[in-house]
């Protein structure tokens, strides 16, 4: 299954998922890479989840497309 890695090009403020912190707000720093998680289409479709620095961060999904740029995918 491929894995794509992003860079945060602009600082994105975003929440830990409920199992790490229950809303505890952050801010994904610049020059951060990321991993999608997923994409919580079922949930909430404005929310993405990310994976950063071992913690799962919900964020706006038109924010994350407007602040990151993929940088490469791998096979897992």
């Amino acid at each position: 299954m491929p894995v794509e890695r992003y860079r945060i090009k602009i600082p994105i403020v975003g929440v830990l998922s409920d199992n790490q912190g229950g809303g505890e707000l952050l801010t994904v720093p610049e020059g951060s890479v990321v991993e999608i998680s997923k994409v919580l289409s079922d949930e909430t479709p404005a929310l993405t989840e990310l994976l950063w620095d071992s913690k799962r961060v919900r964020v706006f999904t038109v924010d994350f497309r407007e602040r990151a740029e993929l940088v490469k995918v791998e096979r897992k």
